[in-house]
């Protein structure tokens, strides 16, 4: 997965029982679209925030603005 680097935040909540399960899913989304197109270089942080996620979009509903710092 060259140029996509997770970032675990376990600050909010333990992550270590999904690394594996999650770190495959970010795997084989690397691979599906390096057979389209290089990926770009991408940071993911990855953060435990119960009861904020949308399941069908996996995604918490927070902007990501606020989800997110530079």
């Amino acid at each position: 997965m060259d140029g996509w680097t997770l970032h675990w935040l376990e600050a909010s909540g333990y992550l270590s029982g999904y690394r594996t399960e999650i770190t495959a899913a970010f795997e084989q989304a690397y691979r599906t679209v390096s057979t389209m197109m290089p990926p770009p270089r991408l940071d993911i942080t990855v953060q435990r925030l119960a009861g904020e996620t949308i399941p069908e979009m996996a995604s918490s509903g927070a902007p990501i603005a606020a989800r997110c710092s530079r």
